[in-house]
């Protein structure tokens, strides 16, 4: 069945998810320095984009209209905001420290690698276009576990079309889209209980992949292959099991503690769209800010800070209304009028 009407309960959970995002790549800066700050990315990266991925595919039901819009709605914006991503990389290179000669190396500029964040929209144009295809394969729900476990055996995978994080994650797409409205409200019905005691086993987790394990936070990515990391194969491969499975139980731990009714996260949780693809430049006015900053404490409170307010400047209707008009006058300009 297609929703034809707001989810209060996906809405907030998109809300606090887009603001873990924002929060993921800010503290980017400050992990490799600190544990407690590599113990808060370490639980992010342990569910936010598998739930964020999960809620994706519940959205996605209409797997006709997801694959003839997709070239509009996901394509086109990727292909644009990749280019700026592309252009001020090689403008980075321009700046004191930099080798300016490397401006001309043309590995540099790549339409298809995408850049930073923007692995989840080309990923999420491929879901769509692949997803009807998807469904005539029986048992592809556990052929896409196998699949995304054994793609990170080969190092041809990598970054490229975000190939290796698509086939890691399709497993939570497809999971979303297999998930009915009835059954999401249904998981509320077991108490808060095991949530709070699955919230309190990621957060130890965390402390464990970072304090005992070493565990690199790149390995969370999932963008490249096994073989990049010190771990050994058959850890690895555990690993990744692991997280398949945490990433489940988190699903559940949204849909059992997220509430159900309108609050002022649906706002955030609307207006995603704008955030994702605009949060990265304003983090990068922060960290300017940070680097006329030596203590790293004040850098954490400003990091903390600037999250808040960028999620919630570009969430506001006005930025997100002005946006859509952005990326719907890009595709006028690209297509022709539909008869």
């Amino acid at each position: 069945m297609v929703e034809t009407h707001r989810n209060s309960l996906i809405d907030n959970s998109k809300g606090i998810l887009i603001f873990l995002v924002v929060l993921g790549h800010s503290l980017e800066f400050l992990r490799k320095d600190h544990d407690i700050v590599r113990i808060m990315y370490t639980f992010v990266y342990l569910f936010h984009m598998p739930v964020f991925v999960f809620i994706s595919g519940y959205l996605s039901k209409n797997i006709e209209k997801g694959r003839k819009n997709a070239v509009k709605t996901l394509f086109i914006p990727f292909l644009f905001f990749n280019t700026i991503w592309n252009l001020v990389e090689m403008y980075s290179q321009y700046l004191p420290g930099n080798n300016v000669g490397e401006i001309t190396n043309i590995t540099l500029f790549s339409f298809f690698t995408p850049g930073w964040a923007l692995w989840y929209i080309f990923s999420m144009f491929l879901w769509k276009i692949f997803l009807p295809d998807l469904l005539k394969i029986k048992n592809i729900f556990i052929i896409s576990i196998i699949v995304g476990i054994a793609a990170r055996l080969f190092s041809e995978l990598g970054t490229f079309m975000a190939l290796s994080r698509t086939l890691a994650f399709t497993p939570f797409f497809l999971a979303g889209y297999y998930t009915s409205e009835k059954k999401l409200h249904e998981l509320r019905k077991f108490g808060q209980v095991p949530s709070i005691l699955i919230t309190c086993m990621g957060i130890t987790l965390a402390i464990l992949f970072v304090k005992l394990f070493n565990i690199p936070g790149e390995f969370l990515w999932a963008d490249r292959s096994y073989n990049h990391f010190e771990i050994g194969m058959i850890k690895s491969i555990i690993l990744a099991t692991l997280n398949y499975g945490i990433g489940f139980l988190f699903i559940y731990v949204f849909a059992n503690l997220v509430p159900k009714k309108e609050t002022f996260l649906c706002k955030l949780g609307r207006n995603t769209l704008s955030v994702y693809l605009l949060h990265t430049y304003f983090i990068g006015a922060v960290l300017v800010i940070c680097s006329f900053i030596s203590s790293d404490i004040i850098k954490f409170i400003i990091i903390i800070s600037g999250t808040f307010i960028i999620t919630f400047l570009l969430s506001r209707d006005v930025v997100a209304i002005r946006f859509n008009c952005f990326l719907n006058g890009l595709n006028k300009k690209i297509f022709a009028k539909e008869k």
